[in-house]
């Protein structure tokens, strides 16, 4: 556990070794920073478990499972990064199910050729101003935790759902 790390300008390749299979993994750590950070051919790009209060600005994933899992985590900031070639039915941002955790913003992203944008089964979100391209979800909102969610002022191109919820 360390809490109010930065991590910045590093390209993390083909690292998906141990249980979570990230390029990079945290676990109940506090106030992280993940700036200008390119994941390459990573199972999970970044792996979040008990994490809050977590920013990722400027990154770019090249998904393969997931681009960023969260299971327990909360404060997540994900901010004008691009996720993109997503080559499994998994999603580029993944939120567990949880009505306690969540309070992501998820802002001016870019999701090109993911099979699902953001998928989320936790509340209190907000996903706003990103672009999403040929996605086959684009957004997905799974379960009863899955409430009080803003999504607003967002781009949906040649994805077969733009958005797409059920319980």
């Amino acid at each position: 556990k360390e809490d109010n790390v930065i991590i910045k300008n590093l390209t993390v390749v083909s690292s998906s070794t141990g249980g979570d299979e990230a390029g990079i993994a945290v676990y109940d750590s506090e106030d992280v920073q993940i700036l200008d950070v390119k994941f390459i051919d990573n199972i999970n790009g970044l792996y979040l478990e008990d994490a809050q209060d977590l920013t990722i600005r400027d990154a770019i994933f090249d998904v393969k499972d997931y681009g960023i899992y969260t299971t327990g985590s909360s404060g997540l900031h994900v901010i004008d990064s691009e996720f993109r070639n997503g080559s499994s039915s998994n999603a580029c941002i993944y939120q567990s199910s949880s009505d306690e955790k969540g309070g992501a913003q998820i802002i001016a992203n870019t999701f090109d050729n993911c099979y699902t944008g953001w998928k989320s089964g936790s509340s209190n979100n907000i996903f706003g101003d990103n672009t999403l391209r040929d996605n086959d979800y684009g957004i997905m909102l799974t379960g009863t935790e899955s409430y009080n969610n803003m999504i607003r002022d967002n781009t949906f191109d040649d994805s077969y759902y733009g958005i797409y919820i059920y319980n």
